[in-house]
């Protein structure tokens, strides 16, 4: 079973920096107690920006698979990162998953069966 949280803008954000950017919202999963998946959430373009310097002083600057648009991706050995806005509503994000869980999860549900 996949466990899902949420932390909201407000106190419970407080407390977390990510470079420079407010947060509105961090999201996660677990599964059998481990990490699968995170998601930071901004709201405007200066945040974004913020969100986006860290991650690239963190992991450099990624492929940039869209000249049309604000997005960015790292696929690794284990893991899938993205960071991208969305000009219309104005949202932007930072995405990553965990490949080997994604598999074991994959592998339970075809054992399920």
């Amino acid at each position: 079973m996949v466990k899902f949280g949420t932390l909201k803008s407000g106190k419970n954000l407080k407390s977390f920096k990510f470079g420079n950017g407010k947060l509105e919202s961090i999201e996660y999963g677990f599964w059998r107690e481990k990490f699968y998946t995170g998601m930071v959430i901004t709201q405007g373009l200066e945040d974004f920006n913020a969100v986006k310097e860290a991650v690239f002083a963190k992991f450099g600057q990624g492929a940039k698979p869209f000249r049309n648009k604000e997005e960015y991706l790292w696929i690794g050995k284990n893991a899938v990162m993205a960071v991208r806005y969305d000009e219309y509503s104005k949202v932007g994000t930072f995405y990553v998953k965990s490949d080997s869980m994604t598999k074991q999860m994959e592998e339970h549900v075809a054992n399920v069966k």
